[in-house]
């Protein structure tokens, strides 16, 4: 998970998504980024500069969900004293938890079984290991004050392969709080990972807790077929 210094600074190359976030209207560029990774993947660009005169810039921390040597992502952060990083999973309870990791440089790493749509269709994220990682609820660990959160504005961004809901459960507390004004998750319109919800209940999910869709990003697309199986929804408290 990351806690990055600008909404509109961070750059994703987890999940087959590789383009810039948009940003919208009621998004301030000075929210910081909660951002959760089911990898230690690095993002390609992280614009650590300050958003204008007289702005408090955000620290910035990760969470992402491997463990073991530095990675990209620790060497990252590392470079801004805005940003920590913390190596966990994010979940609905506190477990030790198995995580499977992909061949695609753990980008498709994920806590749920892979389904062979996904392996057709990017036959290189196949599930060459599994690690043994400690699971945490987002909740706790805000409650607990691990996270550098110094602003009453905030952006989540979520990217677990098909575990979203499992994190969404464990962050209630965080989704009811008027200060988290956006959110943004992966959701997939095919079954790629076992036991991942549905697009239409992660759309019902965000909607009942006050939010309105604002944006749709393109992202994992079938290379034989063009049909896309993944998209980011992108939405605000209006």
């Amino acid at each position: 998970m990351t806690y990055a210094p600008g909404c509109n600074d961070l750059e994703s190359t987890c999940g087959d998504i590789r383009s810039p976030i948009h940003t919208s209207p009621q998004q301030s560029c000075s929210e910081p980024t909660v951002s959760i990774w089911s990898s230690t993947s690095a993002p390609t660009r992280v614009n650590t500069r300050a958003q204008s005169a007289g702005t408090v810039t955000p620290r910035a921390s990760s969470r992402s969900n491997l463990s073991g040597p530095p990675t990209n992502l620790e060497e990252v952060a590392r470079q801004d004293v805005r940003w920590s990083t913390r190596k966990c999973a994010l979940g609905a309870e506190q477990a030790e938890v198995t995580i499977n990791v992909a061949g695609n440089g753990e980008e498709s790493s994920s806590i749920l079984p892979m389904l062979e749509r996904h392996r057709e269709s990017a036959p290189e994220a196949s599930y060459v290991g599994v690690k043994t990682v400690h699971q945490e609820r987002l909740d706790d660990l805000m409650a607990a004050g691990l996270m550098p959160v110094d602003t009453q504005r905030m952006y989540l961004k979520i990217d677990v392969q098909g575990y979203e809901k499992s994190v969404l459960t464990g962050a209630s507390d965080l989704l009811r709080s008027p200060r988290l004004v956006g959110l943004q998750m992966e959701l997939s319109f095919v079954p790629l990972y076992e036991g991942e919800m549905t697009w239409r209940e992660g759309l019902n999910l965000v909607t009942d807790q006050g939010f309105v869709i604002k944006a749709i990003q393109p992202g994992f697309t079938d290379p034989a077929t063009q049909q896309m199986l993944q998209a980011d929804v992108l939405a605000f408290r209006d």
